[in-house]
């Protein structure tokens, strides 16, 4: 473990040395149970009621209330990280600290971090006999599984406002704390490239599956997306090609794996029927569907500026801060929060940086302004009972 900050508040030092305990527990999916445990013991000692929500086999998420009232704020956080990176030089399961104040440690911004910051709310929402709601998530690094399940509970009906404790794609690193107002969504689009198999002698009479499936490659810029005002661009991202024979012979068929992240206005019906158009007028046999998966496919979401709640928190609790609110160029669990239950989801969260890389880095301040905002949002809704 890193040594305390002595020139930094107690708030911060308690968020940091709760992130350096979840951080030596792993739990790369589908391996979150053991971080689930202490959760689930940590919140039961505050007096939180806590209830297991079975996903899988020894895999379940968490759902917890303190208090009661006819609205809650609810905190959610995912408990399962990637795993450890190869090029990591020191152990991943352990928080250091350098010069700059940085803490470095597998999970600190993606996002133990914020689930530190959590917890500590917790207590202060016992202390003080505030209402609060808490949800974690298993699977969110894989394809959602956890948020899936929760959704489908009941747990959310008297959910008027969630939080993520994410700090997502952080554009100004010097910022008390990173907003994220909405995301981009994603989905894979499978394309089956159709040539003409022959034997390679007889090349007149084949069409080179492959060469067509890189005809389609260069002319994918030329689809037309609607553009964000914040999320700017749908982005289309080839991530995955295959076309093989058994023989000495020219291949009839490619196989196609097409990301991608959208903004709101993009589906992937009306994505299908663009690419189903470009092939038509450049001559290429191909056919496309949704890649199947147990899970939705995330859509694109974006928060109403203009919802009581959310102008409410700007003025009375954000303006406090140094922050600016930004989007997210990637999905998330709040991706199916937002879109499923239909009530304001942002992601909020301590400045981090380096997700899924052996530099994984979360700002030792931004840990206690966390702490801080999360402190004066349980008190807004508080008060509003």
């Amino acid at each position: 473990m890193s040594k305390t900050n002595t020139s930094a508040t107690p708030e911060t030092n308690s968020v940091l040395e709760l992130t350096q305990e979840l951080v030596s527990i792993p739990s790369p999916f589908p391996e979150e149970s053991s971080v689930a445990t202490y959760i689930e013991k940590f919140l039961q000692n505050l007096g939180f009621s806590v209830e297991r929500v079975p996903v899988d086999t020894n895999r379940d998420n968490l759902v917890a209330t303190f208090g009661t009232s006819s609205e809650y704020v609810c905190f959610y956080g995912h408990m399962d990280t990637v795993p450890p990176h190869p090029d990591w030089q020191q152990n991943p399961l352990t928080v250091t600290v350098d010069d700059q104040n940085v803490a470095h440690g597998l999970g600190v911004a993606d996002m133990k971090g914020g689930i530190a910051a959590i917890l500590r709310v917790a207590e202060f929402a016992v202390e003080n006999n505030y209402p609060l709601k808490l949800a974690f998530g298993v699977d969110e690094e894989n394809i959602s599984l956890g948020s899936h399940v929760l959704v489908q509970t009941d747990f959310f009906e008297d959910v008027v406002f969630l939080i993520s404790a994410e700090s997502g794609q952080v554009l100004n690193e010097t910022q008390d704390f990173a907003i994220n107002y909405g995301r981009k969504g994603r989905f894979v689009i499978a394309a089956e490239i159709l040539g003409r198999q022959a034997h390679a002698a007889r090349s007149d009479q084949a069409v080179n599956a492959i060469t067509e499936a890189a005809r389609l490659l260069l002319l994918i810029d030329q689809l037309q997306f609607p553009r964000h005002q914040f999320l700017e661009n749908t982005q289309v991202i080839p991530f995955a090609c295959e076309s093989r024979t058994s023989a000495f012979d020219i291949p009839g068929s490619a196989h196609l794996e097409l990301n991608i992240l959208s903004v709101p206005g993009t589906t992937s019906e009306n994505t299908i029927a663009q690419l189903e158009q470009l092939c038509h007028e450049n001559g290429i046999s191909a056919k496309f569907q949704l890649a199947e998966r147990p899970t939705p496919y995330m859509e694109a979401y974006e928060i109403d500026r203009h919802h009581p709640l959310v102008i409410a928190l700007e003025e009375e609790v954000f303006a406090h801060y140094n922050t600016i609110p930004a989007y997210g160029t990637s999905v998330a669990d709040e991706n199916r929060f937002a879109t499923a239950l239909r009530i304001p989801v942002i992601s909020l969260g301590p400045v981090g940086g380096g997700d899924h890389t052996e530099h994984e880095w979360v700002r030792v301040e931004s840990l206690g302004k966390t702490l801080s905002v999360y402190q004066d949002i349980v008190r807004f809704f508080a008060q509003r009972a």
